[in-house]
């Protein structure tokens, strides 16, 4: 499937950028999650979430940008109960995600 530039980086009145639904892996590696693919379990990774997504993770001026990049990613590291590993490929071209923890049913899925 080849992406339009303009979906997958700006995105349209009705749907956001297709980055917003990437976590990045490495410098160089996302994970993308694309909504049109919600009814294939192989890409349910993409429903993990940033355990510190709208707790408070802004710059605080306190503390100043270095500290308060710690703080985020402590917390983040504290909040995670997966995580995303390569697999397959040189480079990898897919990613799974791994329990770290034991996630119970229902139970919401953070990776840091």
């Amino acid at each position: 499937m080849i992406w339009d530039d303009e979906a997958v980086f700006a995105g349209t009145e009705s749907a956001p950028p297709l980055t917003s639904y990437s976590v990045s892996v490495d410098d160089r590696y996302s994970v993308l999650g694309h909504p049109s693919l919600d009814d294939d379990p192989a890409y349910y990774g993409h429903y993990a979430n940033d355990g510190m997504d709208g707790l408070g993770s802004g710059i605080d001026e306190e503390l100043g940008v270095e500290k308060s990049i710690d703080v985020y990613m402590s917390k983040s590291a504290m909040m995670a109960n997966a995580m995303h590993r390569p697999f397959r490929g040189t480079p990898p071209l897919h990613m799974v995600t791994v329990a770290t923890k034991n996630i119970k049913a229902g139970e919401e899925i953070f990776v840091t």
